[in-house]
């Protein structure tokens, strides 16, 4: 369940101080690399890349077959598995489209921040944070990706984007899991 096109580009006005938006792309041999910044634009290759790395991190952490297709489902969300997107918007980037303050609280820094090991382990152990963080206040899995979204205390419409977009994702990456 690759994407099959590429979202929309940032109009110059919309760019503020802080993204990594005109980070020059690592090209170099071997590299998983994304074709540009935007949602979605890296080959076929790249994402299947993402993906694997997502299962092999996620089944490391102890995740089921649900919580991994949770991941896989954020990172369709928020990336479209291209491991060079970035936000034009914020500082968000990689396949989770973290912003720097969180990226740095998983490890994600300027020297990896295009590591796609480093971006598939963040998210997967963000979202283990937020799954946990969710069971705690007694809430079900969609929770997770609304802390993902807005935070743990804030509201700016994650669990809307959660139960409309990224479940349905989810339920049709875990039929791909268990060979449904």
């Amino acid at each position: 369940m690759l994407v099959k096109k590429k979202g929309a580009k940032y109009s110059q006005d919309q760019i503020v101080d802080g993204s990594h938006i005109y980070d020059q792309i690592d090209n170099s041999n071997g590299r998983m690399a994304g074709n540009s910044r935007v949602w979605g634009d890296a080959n076929p290759d790249v994402q299947k890349s993402a993906i694997n790395a997502l299962i092999a991190k996620s089944r490391q952490a102890g995740l089921n077959d649900q919580q991994t297709a949770l991941v896989l489902a954020i990172a369709h969300t928020e990336s479209g598995f291209n491991p060079d997107a970035t936000a034009g918007t914020t500082s968000a980037s990689g396949l989770g489209q973290f912003i720097d303050k969180t990226g740095k609280h998983y490890g994600v820094n300027n020297a990896n921040r295009w590591d796609l090991g480093t971006q598939a382990d963040a998210l997967v152990k963000h979202t283990v944070d937020n799954l946990n963080l969710a069971q705690k206040r007694g809430q079900g899995i969609e929770y997770a990706y609304k802390y993902h979204h807005d935070g743990p205390s804030k509201n700016y419409g994650g669990l809307g984007i959660s139960n409309d977009i990224v479940m349905p994702l989810a339920n049709q990456y875990l039929k791909i899991l268990k060979g449904d």
